[in-house]
This record gives structure tokens, sequence and C-alpha cells, in this order.
């Protein structure tokens, strides 16, 4: 009877107790190699795309739904350009400069989105019955939170804004904020124009009534000195210093007009709040503490503004923003209304002054004329027509060209000062923005993806390729066994190679049957063990397939089922399962009679026979030891088909008598923490681990080092005349038994 070739280059192991036999290929790997080999991360995430895929579908389909299910808010605009220049109305009124500061634009878009044109425009009967706001509590708050005015920063527009569920009432809010602020200044414009000329206007005609009443007594006095003449010398020293107190008491008249205007103007503002944060841009009030809080208060708005587009009016930050600008506007108009006071009392004092130096002037005329009326009698006298009638006439002048300026600095504001120049139109969509939704969810769903893939990697405990393998278990590989195709049946899987020997299935086999012939010296091995480290690894259909190629190399092989918990060698070769292994260990019949023989030559397979009761007892008991020595002096090997490793012990008794065990492991299925496990317990039971075998590799082109494709095996040239089992009748390669004949 011939065993196993003889391999002198392997036989040199024997000189090393306990070493493992290098594999010709030259994939073995050490024993302590690492166990934590992985893939390059790219190729994890692309044989994981799937769940990329699926992850970044989902987050779209929540971005959508999002975008579908959200409140559609819709924003119009309208644009406005604000005059910074203008005539003055007087030539003290710090109002009239305002259009030279650089925040005079701001100044005016405060004043635009001011409560009081807030309430104005929550007052309009078409702003009441909005869609938007039919069921506001409080119209003007939200008016507030909706509207956002910018002024520019290159030029002298002002954007008004409006956000609203409903695109009409964006552009009718728009529309209603832009003309409620013109009336607003046109008002303010008027008012104040007004009251100047109708001052000015009395004033005038109080000074003409005293030039018609001069011009009559200048009439009386020639009538009644008719021998006078009108080139009586008249420059004499008093008299020249009488026409200068007379232009000086003229021009203090005309600045106590002027700055009684300006008081009765200011005076008029102190109970309107917007018109004393107006009045406090001016050049005389610029800088300070206020102007500090007035860009706070911008700011802050600015902040609501963004913070009203993300969340909902009752979010308790919006509340406390609100709450800061509205302490923050009351503390500003505290301050500039106690400067205003200042500025009032200011004026007043300036005003008595004024009244004063009037009043002293005069008393200082009426001395000079007493003086003239003694030097001069008649000349005198005229002279004191003539400088009164000059004064008045100035006065008169001068009353009417600031008349003619106010009138015209009226038409100017009304026609140039403020002009539309966008009108608001319905609002166009800009939340949700579906562009931007989908981004988000597009890069959420990539990166939730890649994550899961490599978390689904990282915990991810199946052996993939070999060169995982190699690493995790420092054992070399025996060979791979693509997916077998067709195959539906146990018989089919179990007799792959005798079925169709041409196939690479059946090179596979053939393969694993040369690795163990040249892995193992000569007449070392009688016994070999197939197992695996859980069910379904394909231990089965190896140790039927490896006995039919191993028999076909002309060795006697009995493949003996040794798996009381799920038997299947019987349904592999289609033969009676009455009588078997367990009844010969019973001594109900002989081993003879238990042994069948199979459709391969030199194959013979002993079944399980009827499932005992205590399966692990009789595996180790020494009825089945001798058992074992008795079919060693018939055949030339014994596959013993074992259980899995780790449900059940019977594979670790099986291993302590076996000569050698080979490990089964499938791909994509085998763990890594089970076949470490499973290699520890085997070599704990002094098992010879010869190596490993991958079942059901993949026939797909992969990145895990072991699949298969139609292109990677080939066919040796077998004669088409096939003996009755299917093999060919002439073989261009000699089976390793011919190679090297050996005496068990």
């Amino acid at each position: 009877m011939t065993a196993f070739p003889r391999n002198n280059a392997l036989d040199r192991v024997n000189e090393y107790p306990g070493s493992l036999p290098e594999p010709m290929n030259g994939q073995a790997g050490p024993p302590g190699a690492p166990e934590g080999h992985r893939r390059n991360p790219l190729q994890a995430i692309w044989m994981r795309r799937w769940i990329v895929v699926f992850a970044t579908v989902l987050a779209l389909g929540v971005g959508a739904a999002h975008f579908y299910l959200s409140t559609r808010v819709y924003e119009s605009s309208s644009r406005l350009v604000v005059e910074q220049g203008g005539p003055k109305l007087l030539a003290n009124d710090p109002l009239g400069n305002a259009g030279v500061l650089s925040n005079f634009l701001n100044t005016q878009a405060e004043i635009m989105h001011s409560p009081v044109i807030m309430e104005n425009v929550a007052a309009r009967p078409e702003i009441k019955e909005l869609p938007s706001l039919r069921a506001s509590g409080n119209i003007v708050a939200d008016l507030s939170n909706s509207v956002r005015v910018v002024p520019g920063r290159k030029d002298d527009t002002i954007t008004v804004s409006v956000r609203s569920t409903e695109p009409k009432d964006a552009g009718t809010i728009a529309e209603a904020v832009v003309d409620e602020y013109m009336r607003f200044q046109n008002a303010r414009q008027q008012k104040s124009s007004v009251q100047l000329v109708g001052l000015l206007q009395r004033t005038l005609e109080e000074r003409e009534k005293d030039l018609t009443g001069l011009y009559q007594k200048r009439v009386e006095f020639q009538r009644t000195n008719p021998a006078f003449s009108s080139g009586i010398e008249r420059g004499n020293a008093v008299v020249d210093r009488l026409n200068e107190l007379s232009s000086a008491l003229t021009r203090a008249q005309m600045e106590k007009l002027e700055l009684e205007a300006t008081y009765k103007s200011t005076k008029e503002m102190m109970n309107d709040p917007a018109k004393i944060a107006q009045l406090m841009n001016a050049p005389t009030f610029r800088g300070g503490e206020n102007s500090e809080m007035r860009r706070q208060i911008r700011d802050m708005q600015a902040k609501l503004q963004d913070a009203s587009a993300q969340y909902l009016p009752g979010y308790a930050g919006l509340q406390a923003l609100q709450a800061n600008i509205q302490r923050m506007r009351e503390d500003l108009a505290a301050e500039e209304k106690k400067a205003a006071e200042a500025y009032l009392a200011d004026l007043e004092a300036r005003l008595n002054a004024a009244g004063q130096r009037e009043e002293k002037i005069r008393e200082y005329l009426n001395q000079q004329q007493s003086e003239v009326l003694k030097l001069n009698g008649i000349a005198a006298g005229y002279t004191l027509i003539e400088s009164d009638v000059r004064r008045v006439e100035k006065s008169v002048d001068d009353l009417s060209a600031r008349l003619k300026d106010i009138k015209i600095t009226e038409d100017v504001d009304r026609s140039m000062n403020i002009q539309v120049v966008q009108h608001a139109r319905p609002g166009w969509l800009v939340e949700p923005d579906l562009a931007s939704i989908m981004f988000r969810a597009l890069a959420a769903g990539l990166v939730a993806g890649v994550g899961l893939a490599l978390l689904r990697e990282f915990t991810d405990q199946r052996l993939r390729s070999a060169d995982e393998i190699k690493s995790a278990l420092g054992m070399p590989i025996l060979g791979v066994v693509p997916h077998i195709t067709g195959a539906k049946t146990p018989s089919q899987r179990g007799q792959a190679l005798h079925n169709d020997p041409m196939s690479d299935v059946a090179e596979a086999y053939r393969t694993i049957r040369t690795s163990i012939y040249f892995g193992v010296p000569a007449g070392s091995v009688k016994t070999l063990l197939v197992t695996s480290p859980a069910p379904g690894d394909g231990k089965t259909t190896l140790a039927s397939n490896l006995a039919i190629a191993m028999a076909q190399a002309g060795n006697r092989i009995l493949l003996l089922d040794a798996d009381f918990r799920k038997p299947m060698q019987h349904r592999v070769f289609e033969i009676e399962q009455k009588q078997g292994l367990s009844n010969v260990l019973a001594g109900e019949i002989p081993l003879d009679q238990a042994i069948h023989h199979s459709r391969v030559n030199g194959l013979d397979v002993l079944p399980v026979g009827p499932t005992p009761a205590n399966p692990s007892e009789i595996l180790n008991s020494q009825m089945f030891a001798d058992l074992l020595d008795d079919l060693a002096e018939k055949y030339d090997l014994i596959l013993l088909d074992s259980p899995p490793v780790m449900p059940v012990t019977d594979a670790r008794i099986l291993a302590a008598s076996a000569d050698a065990t080979v490990l089964a492991l499938r791909a994509e299925k085998s763990t890594r923490k089970g076949a470490i496990y499973s290699r520890d317990v085997l070599r704990s039971e002094g098992s010879r681990l010869l190596g490993v075998v991958v079942n059901d590799v993949p026939r797909r082109k992969g990145v895990y080092g072991y699949y298969y494709t139609d292109a990677q095996y080939y066919t040796y040239g077998y004669s088409n005349n096939r003996g009755r089992n299917g093999s060919s009748s002439k073989k261009s390669l000699p089976t390793p038994a011919a190679q090297a004949p050996a005496t068990v």
C-alpha cells in the first residue's frame, strides 16, 4: 500500500520539532504574525459603496422632505435714493448739515425701521387684511422682525427688504414702509418750513409797516423844511457812528430772529423721539457716547435679523435680543433727550443774550441820535430819518431774501430729496433654499456613508483575503475553492470534482491535494481531520471532494463521517444511513458491513449511522481509537469529517486522535476571532495543523486577493476519451502516488 509521497526538502523540517512546513508558494506567515491586517480605506469604501450610496440617497431624501415640508418664505425689496445735500433753512440750523454726515443714511435707515413708521404701517387697513398678518397678535412686532433696512455702503441708496410667507404680502409691506417714510419726512419738512415761513412773514410785514411809516415821516420832514437840501454834509463822525450803530442794531435783530426761530423749531421736536434722533446727528453733537450706542443698536439689529431667519418668533434668543435692543433704544432716547434739553437751554440762553444785546445797541443808538439832534438840528433830524429808512430797508431785504430761500428749499426737498428707484414686486422664494439644502444633505450623506462604511469595515471580523488569513492565523494557505455554480444538492457539491473534472473547481481541489502531499513527510500522516470554526464553512464539501481527488491519484482512501451532530456524507454519496460508524462501535455489525464503496475507484465511505445520544464519549473512547488503528492498516489515508470546532467539543477530540488537521474557512463568512480561536484550540489539543483551505470564493474580480475570474483557470489538455467516472483515461501529469510510492 502506498502512503503520502516523500519530499526531501520538507523532511528537513522534522529536524526542528514544532515548526510549520513552508509551502511551495511561499505564502506562509509566521505564527506570531499580527492579527490586525486591514485593507486600504479606499478599497474598504469601494467594497461597501452601497452603504455610502444608501446613506447619500437617504440624506437626499430627508433633504427633499425638509424642503417640501418647510414653510415657504418670500422676499421683496424696494430701493430709494435719499439725497444728502440741500439748502439750509437757517444759517445756524444744525439739521441743514445732516447731508454731509457719514452716518446720514444710517440715521434715515433707523428712522425707517423705527416704531413710529412700523405703527403707521400697521395702522393701514390693507396691511391688517394681509393673509400673513391677519392672525397676528402683534402686527408691529411682526413687521419689525420681517422688515430689514440696509443703507448703501458706496452710494446714497437705502434698500427695504421684507420677508413673508406670502409673496404678494412681502411686496405690499415693502411699498407701505417706503410710503410711510416719505410721508413722515414730507410732513416734518413741511411743518418746519411752514412754521419758519409764518414767523418770517409776520416779521417782514412789521418791518414793511415800519418802513412805510419812515417814508411818510421823511416826506413830511421835507415838506415842512422846503429849504432843506439833500446835499447837506452828513459825513461827520457823529453821523457815521450813528450809521454804524444802526447797522449793528439790524444785525442784532436778525440774529435774535434766527435764534428765536431755531429755538421754537427745536422746542417742538422735544416730543418726537425720531426728530430728537435726527437732531443728535447734527455736527454739533457728532461723536460721543450716543454715536457708539447707535452703532451697537445697529449691530444688534443685524444679529436679530439673521436670527429671525433661522428661528421661530417664540425663540428665547430672539426675545432676549429684542429686549436688549429695546433697552438700548430707551437708554439712547433718554441720553438724546437730555442732550436735546441741554441744547434747548443753550439756545434759550443765547436768545436772551441776543435780546439783551439788541436792547443795549438800541440804547446806544438812542443816545447817539440825541447827540446828532443836538449837534445838527434839521440835518441831524433828516439824517436820523434817513438812517432809520436804510436800516429798515436792509431788514426788509434780508427777510425777503430768506423767505425766497426757504420756499426754494421746500420745493427741492419735496421733489429731489427722496426718490424711489425700485418699486417692490411680489416676493421671490428665499427659504427654503433647495440648492443649499440638497448640497448640505449630499455632503452629510457622503460623510455619514463613508463613516458607516469605515465603521462597518472596522467592526467586520470576516476574513476576506489570503493576506488577511495569513496575517491573522500565521498558517499557510493550502488552496482556495471558487464558488460551485449550479450545485443545489449536497451530492452535487460534494462530488463536484467527480461530476466535472475539467472545471476550475476540480483543479482547485487537485491543487489542495498537491499542497497536502508535498506539505508533510512521507509516512507521517495516516489520518487527516477536516474541520472548520463554525457550521456552513464547507468542511463536508471539502472532505468529500478532497477524498475523491486523492482516490483519483491512485490511493486507497476512506472517508469517515465523524460528525454525529449533523452528518452529511451519506447524503453526498447517496447511501443508506441505517448502518454506519455508530453500529460498529456499538458492536452491532462488523466493520466491513458498515463501509460503502463509492462510484470513485479507491474511495470508500463510512457513514455515521444512527445518531447516538453521547457522541463526545464515543469519539473519546478507546474503541474508536482502536477502530482508527485498524482502518489505518487497510487504507492509505483516512479522511475524517468532523463537527465544527466552536459549537461542540467533538472536533477537539478528533484533532487529538488524527495525525494532521486541515482547517476550512469560508470566504466572507468565517470571522477572524472564530478562526483564531479554532487554531488555538486545535493546537492546544496537540493537533498538527497543515494549513487553511478557503471555500466558496466569489467569482468576480475584486480587491481582496482571492476572487476568481474565468480567465484565471484553464484545462490541462485532458483527452476527450473519459472513463466511466468522468476522469481522463490518459493524464499529462503523473499522480503523486506514481511519483514516489512508499510503504505505510
